[in-house]
């Protein structure tokens, strides 16, 4: 008995091994395989177009402007600087890491959402610690954010991933810097929306503000386009007081605020997922979106 017991232990000692070496240096690549690049790749990638490329546009938000917005359909020259989970406090220190490598800038396209004040992630720091300095890091608690990412990839969820029956397109970042995603929506999909506000971030949201007032970048505050089912989250007393609360920033000629999330001309079938667009819809999107910004220009508002 004791040396059946020693064999058990033996082997799922074996089988614990065998599963780390697994997930920390075959699964990545199985992963990238099956779905795109991983986070650290898209970093890499969006973070050295936005070192090399020219524009005199930055748009900056979370993942629904990441994929929503396609820069080709703006007549300004234009990069897409968002990412997946991005929320104020990134967005601001983007910023600085754009003034720190010299691109100067003079329209931003800022994305607002309703929940977007309470998203206050650090799913990415394992990353975004190589390129956002001491200011942003400090912001958090001081972690092994590597090894937590670690831990997250040894998830046995991690490996179902790679089994799951939808087959999509690679994901992956587009030399403009819009995220290249792709899905089927689910007509009765739900997501439930944390809607309570996380004061950092509405600090950050006013020092993006007052950082382009103080550099004459003008400001275009956006909000994407969303599904009737997304609009259910939010009572009409809710949205009513986020639509104060925004044009309560704005100035004439500096900040301007579009707000597409009723837009009738985006039913369901135009997103891949519960919350965003299709590449199609995106490039739909971004021509209206630069209608309105054109308009608001020309017409000195």
């Amino acid at each position: 008995m004791r040396r059946f017991l020693k064999q058990i232990f033996v082997f799922l000692g074996l089988s614990a091994v065998f599963y780390v070496l697994f997930g920390l240096f075959l699964l990545p690549s199985l992963l990238e395989w099956r779905m795109g690049i991983n986070i650290e790749q898209q970093l890499e990638k969006s973070f050295s177009y936005a070192k090399t490329r020219k524009y005199d546009m930055v748009v900056m938000g979370n993942s629904r402007m990441f994929c929503g917005v396609n820069p080709d359909k703006i007549s300004i020259p234009a990069y897409n600087f968002s990412h997946n989970n991005d929320s104020y406090n990134q967005l601001y220190w983007k910023l600085e890491w754009l003034k720190e490598h010299g691109k100067k800038i003079d329209y931003l396209v800022l994305g607002v959402d309703y929940f977007q004040f309470g998203i206050f992630s650090d799913s990415r720091n394992y990353a975004y610690f190589k390129y956002l300095g001491e200011g942003y890091q400090a912001d958090y608690p001081k972690k092994d954010y590597r090894l937590l990412y670690y831990k997250e990839l040894l998830r046995p969820v991690k490996v179902r991933s790679l089994f799951k029956k939808e087959v999509e397109d690679l994901h992956d970042v587009k030399p403009n810097g819009q995220y290249l995603r792709f899905g089927v929506p689910k007509e009765g999909a739900f997501i439930r929306r944390e809607k309570k506000t996380v004061p950092l971030q509405f600090e950050y949201f006013k020092r993006i503000l007052l950082e382009c007032q103080a550099n004459g970048i003008r400001v275009f505050l956006v909000m994407p386009p969303l599904r009737e089912a997304e609009m259910r989250n939010y009572t009409p007393e809710e949205v009513a007081n986020f639509e104060r609360l925004m044009k309560g920033f704005l100035k004439k000629g500096k900040v301007d605020y579009f707000n597409f999330s009723c837009d009738p001309h985006f039913k369901w079938n135009d997103f891949i997922d519960f919350t965003h667009l299709s590449q199609t819809a995106a490039d739909r999107f971004s021509t209206q979106l630069n209608d309105s910004i054109s308009k608001s220009l020309k017409d000195g508002l």
